[in-house]
């Protein structure tokens, strides 16, 4: 792909992202949904294999298809869900987490919401394991690197007390949910961190 096709097509792309976001603010998800999934489909053209940029803009498109599929409360569409951001994983794997801090903010973020799914799939078990991923990356990483990692690392907590809720372990829950909102208290209202907010719910 030569330059001049490369730029026309992020540009593209990027406005059917935008048009995606704009429709979520609206309540809109099926039409978010369209415009994340075209601009997935145009971005897949690109080398993303081998160009990190590339990686990164295309993991966007499926982190947010698959998770307005989530938000939109609907069964039949948790699979597609779960498929998105099993791509959106697929995509990430291709790129250095060490390279750049916001790229192990995304992968937590993928597992958190891949989590999510399980929970509203009933499936504890699944939901807490991917849960124990994203942990990990924060064990790795570092949980406070961003505030945007601080935000998920609470909201990595929250989340997980409903899944113990789930998992019929209320009083694990109950700790655990006063420990993501202990973190919360701590976490500054920067743009960054009222995005996380946004995305891990």
């Amino acid at each position: 792909m030569n330059p001049e096709d490369r730029a026309a097509l992020v540009e593209e792309s990027t406005r059917r992202m935008a048009a995606g976001f704009d429709a979520m603010a609206g309540g809109d998800w099926n039409g978010a949904a369209i415009c994340f999934r075209i601009a997935a489909e145009s971005r897949g053209r690109l080398p993303w294999r081998t160009d990190g940029e590339a990686a990164w803009l295309l993991s966007a498109c499926w982190l947010n298809f698959g998770d307005v599929l989530l938000r939109m409360g609907n069964p039949a569409v948790l699979d597609e869900a779960m498929d998105a951001l099993d791509r959106t994983m697929g995509v990430m794997a291709c790129l250095d987490l060490g390279r750049n801090p916001a790229f192990v903010d995304r992968m937590i973020l993928t597992w958190l919401n891949r989590a999510a799914v399980f929970h509203e799939m009933g499936d504890a078990e699944a939901s807490l394991r991917d849960f124990a991923a994203g942990e990990a990356l924060l064990a790795e990483w570092g949980d406070d690197v961003t505030t945007a990692r601080s935000f998920l690392a609470a909201m990595l907590r929250v989340n997980r007390a409903r899944t113990l809720v789930l998992a019929a372990n209320p009083l694990e829950a109950w700790q655990e949910a006063g420990r993501g909102i202990s973190r919360l208290r701590k976490v500054p209202a920067t743009p960054d961190a009222l995005v996380a907010g946004i995305l891990a719910r």
